[in-house]
C-alpha cells in the first residue's frame, strides 16, 4: 500500500481444485469491492476497464491449460483506495484490516466431454 497515492498492488494466482483440466482463457470477475482502510476502493487494471463490481481480470495458463492442482501464472491486480483512514496506534499488533475484500467468480470454459 502506498499511503500517499492510495495505490495497492496484489499478486494473485488461481489453483485448479477440480479433477478436470481447464482450458483457457480463464477469468475472475469481482462481485463487489470493499476495504476496511478507506471510504472506497476501485480496480485500476481490470481487463474490461471496469473499476468496481463486474471488473474482470484474465489469468494466463501455461500452454493454455490448467491441470488439476496446477497454478496459473502470477497476475498483478491493482487498486486505488480513496479516503484513506488513519490506522489507530492503540490497536493490538495482531489486528488485521482488510485492504481489499473482493468476492470473485471464476469463469472458464467447460471441460471437454468423454
Amino acid at each position: 500500500l502506498d499511503r500517499a497515492s492510495g495505490a495497492v498492488t496484489l499478486t494473485a494466482q488461481l489453483k485448479n481444485l477440480s479433477r478436470d483440466t481447464l482450458r483457457g482463457p480463464l477469468f475472475v470477475r469481482a462481485r463487489s469491492l470493499s476495504t476496511e482502510l478507506a471510504d472506497s476502493v476501485r480496480a485500476t487494471n481490470a481487463n474490461n476497464g471496469r473499476s468496481g463490481s463486474g471488473a474482470v481480470w484474465e489469468f494466463a495458463m501455461a500452454d493454455g491449460f490448467l491441470a488439476p492442482g496446477a497454478l496459473t501464472v502470477e497476475r498483478p491486480m491493482t487498486f486505488r483506495l480513496m479516503g484513506l483512514r488513519p490506522v489507530l496506534d492503540d490497536r493490538p499488533r495482531q489486528t488485521n484490516l482488510m485492504v481489499v475484500n473482493m468476492p470473485l467468480v471464476v469463469l472458464a470454459r467447460a471441460p471437454k466431454g468423454p
